[in-house]
């Protein structure tokens, strides 16, 4: 996607291209700008790029502070929005590095121009995980009381006795395997007394 604005260094400007009416402070501003912004000769960012950013530090519980954008009107940058009568909204923490300059400057033509700023001053960020890795997290975690088993060891454990391949040895006193489905891997092996019908495990073997 191309971007949405173009920085003027000589005259410290962030002009919005036309058409565009929505701004995202982070990705279409402060990244967009990073990305193309010109460097010295040593391959160093110059001082006066036109945003300042604080935020993004770990707080716990898997959250991140949000990210706040301040941009450099102490040093004249402004932003000025496309030459058409609209409103601009610009999502994310936008703030001034001086409270007491303006961010923004006229149109060039006779436009009204509004402006929205959907910022928040309390802003959490959380860290997402993937599916998969929630998946694991849920599967592989222990299971009360079962002491030492997760989920997907005892749905091993029934779905052996269940479907798994089967053999009984012995008389009265008879030791029972239950196989995985694969019949690869004895899953559970245990001794039962017809008599009485009791069942002793000798090996559960979940893994």
């Amino acid at each position: 996607m191309s971007q949405k604005v173009t920085a003027n260094v000589q005259s410290r400007l962030i002009v919005v291209e036309p058409g565009v009416t929505a701004l995202d402070t982070q990705s279409d501003l402060y990244s967009a700008l990073k990305e193309v912004w010109r460097t010295n000769a040593n391959g160093e960012m110059r001082v006066d790029f036109p945003f300042r950013t604080i935020g993004g530090d770990p707080v716990g519980g898997g959250l991140s502070a949000g990210a706040y954008f301040f941009l450099r009107n102490d040093l004249d940058w402004r932003i000025r929005p496309q030459e058409a009568n609209h409103e601009l909204t610009i999502t994310g923490n936008l703030f001034g590095e001086s409270t007491d300059l303006p961010l923004f400057v006229p149109t060039l033509g006779a436009y009204t121009v509004s402006l929205r700023l959907a910022s928040s001053s309390l802003t959490q960020v959380v860290n997402l995980v993937s599916p998969s890795t929630i998946s694991t997290v849920i599967w592989e975690a222990g299971i009360e009381p079962e002491t030492g088993y997760s989920a997907a060891m005892l749905l091993r454990l029934i779905a052996s006795v269940l479907l798994g391949p089967a053999r009984r040895v012995g008389g009265n006193e008879a030791v029972v395997t239950f196989k995985s489905i694969t019949g690869t891997k004895n899953r559970v092996v245990a001794q039962v007394n017809r008599s009485n019908g009791s069942r002793d495990p000798i090996l559960l073997d979940g893994s």
